[in-house]
């Protein structure tokens, strides 16, 4: 028995709607994207004044510029207002580009208002050029995730209405200038605050999602009043090379897990601010060198892993230090002071050291030279596999043949070079 399929106008009607949808959900996504691919291409090919990231050095670079393959990153160098006009009429069509980068100090505060018509724009870079009130007020109010900012003149920042989505700020104005003095409190979303150039004051306080915070040195590295209090998120804290006022307070930061900083700056913090730190490093080539009630402190923590540290090593061995047991260090990097181009580091106290550290994995070494019984304590760090040691100019070395009976010691570098040829024939 045969049925016969009878089709009415009504549902041959239906049924090519259906196939129009059909066909619509595969062409219009497809039509799309060539639009795009062939925009991205378009920039690509103009050569005047407009820089697209590759997808080559997207694959290669991708991790550490924070971009994947469908997104890009335009940077606009030219000096022509009509280069300025063109990049900006195409990348407000362009859905993949995600970061642009300014060159130069060749646009108009209504050029730099028209980014904000870029739909998908999360990073932003302005290089050579000026911050005034005005160019800050519309830089305030661009929806970004991370701003970098290296302008030659800065204005304060008082009046900047710095949005609340703002999760990075790179902040590096030149040399040549004045910072003026940095405030910033209340609900910001900042999660990294890398500042390069200092003002004489800074304070944060009250800042729920700061995570990092990096501060770089200030004009003719003068000392600053830092203060920081409730920031109970951060957990990387680093002020390098930066000197701090008597004026300066840090407190309330419970989940602080690194610290790098300068011996002058390290007399701020409070034994019970440290308990829970992780890694630390102490800048070398100061003046002022930690002293035996600090290097105590430091070599006490309990949860310590990571360890960069030059001290007065001297004055450590005349005060009778007592190296505390430190079962959980992992990474350990050691500074000789230099006096009279030479590397001082006594090798009782750093035989003494290294038998205090059975867990390290990483050593480096920076002395003048390193003994036979230098080389006996460093065998017998049975977890150690990597180890540099850079000896003085003049500096001598042991039997480097006792290393050959190292565990786990898979890298050694000495001086530079590959430091196993040197130990295979040292007699």
């Amino acid at each position: 028995m045969r049925f016969r399929l009878q089709y009415s106008l009504l549902t041959l009607l239906v049924l090519t709607t259906v196939c129009a949808v059909v066909i619509a959900f595969v062409v219009v996504p497809w039509r799309h994207e060539r639009e795009q691919s062939e925009l991205i291409e378009r920039l690509k090919n103009y050569d005047h004044g407009v820089y697209v990231l590759s997808e080559e050095r997207i694959s290669e670079f991708g991790e550490s510029l924070g971009v994947t393959k469908n997104s890009y990153e335009l940077m606009h160098w030219g000096r022509e207002p009509q280069q300025l006009e063109f990049f900006l009429e195409h990348a407000a069509k362009c859905e993949r580009v995600n970061a642009v980068k300014f060159k130069y100090d060749n646009f108009t505060t209504e050029q730099l208002a028209k980014l904000r018509r870029l739909p998908r724009l999360e990073r932003f870079t302005l290089e050579s050029s000026y911050l005034d009130e005005e160019r800050m007020q519309i830089l305030g109010k661009m929806p970004l995730k991370e701003m970098h900012l290296e302008p030659s003149h800065v204005y304060s920042f008082e009046k900047w209405p710095i949005q609340s989505q703002l999760e990075s700020l790179t902040l590096n104005a030149a040399h040549t200038i004045e910072f003026p003095p940095l405030q910033l409190n209340g609900h910001l979303k900042f999660q990294k605050l890398h500042l390069q150039s200092l003002p004489k004051t800074l304070s944060l306080e009250n800042c729920p999602e700061l995570k990092i915070l990096d501060l770089g040195y200030t004009f003719n590295c003068d000392p600053i009043e830092l203060r920081l209090r409730n920031l109970p998120k951060l957990e990387r804290l680093s002020l390098d090379d930066t000197s701090l006022l008597p004026g300066s307070r840090i407190e309330e930061l419970p989940a602080l897990r690194e610290l790098h900083l300068c011996p002058p700056a390290f007399e701020f913090f409070r034994h019970h601010q440290l308990n829970k730190l992780q890694a630390l490093s102490i800048s070398s080539f100061w003046e002022k060198r930690l002293d035996r009630a600090a290097v105590v402190r430091i070599l006490s923590l309990p949860k310590l892993q990571k360890l960069t540290i030059e001290a007065d090593w001297q004055d450590c061995v005349d005060n009778g230090l007592r190296v505390p047991s430190m079962p959980k260090l992992k990474e350990l990097c050691l500074h000789g002071n230099y006096e009279n181009k030479k590397w001082h580091l006594p090798d009782q106290l750093l035989i003494q050291i290294l038998r205090q550290t059975p867990a390290l994995e990483l050593l480096t070494l920076n002395v003048e030279n390193a003994s036979d019984e230098v080389l006996q304590a460093i065998v017998r760090l049975e977890k150690l596999e990597t180890l540099y040691v850079r000896l003085g100019e003049h500096g001598t070395h042991g039997d480097l043949t006792v290393l050959l009976k190292s565990k786990k010691l898979g890298s050694f570098m000495l001086n530079g070079k590959p430091g196993w040829p040197a130990a295979q024939a040292s007699p």
